[in-house]
């Protein structure tokens, strides 16, 4: 039997994953903006790539899945324009 989670099957989290991919092709990682309005958080992701920009607000009802969305969504941008370099892990070695 063999089990279900694996260090090959196991997605990091896209909030990690961003960062990690600043952190190795040394793009710009702005500091997350977060707003209150009423009982929803939005948050606002910037990361500057070779001149150009990429950037995503999402709003969700609480911080933590707001900055997830929003880090989904600018990895998926950063993934789509070619930044991000197809040998960058998108799961744990």
């Amino acid at each position: 039997m063999e089990p279900l989670i694996t260090p090959a099957t196991v997605r990091l989290h896209p909030a990690r994953e961003l960062s990690e991919l600043c952190q190795k092709q040394h793009f710009d990682y702005k500091k997350s903006v977060v707003s209150y309005n009423g009982r929803n958080a939005s948050i606002t992701i910037v990361v500057g790539a070779n001149g150009v920009t990429f950037k995503h607000t999402a709003t969700a009802a609480d911080k933590k899945t707001a900055k997830k969305l929003a880090s989904k969504e600018v990895l998926k941008s950063l993934k789509e324009s070619n930044f991000a370099s197809s040998s960058t892990p998108s799961k744990l070695d």
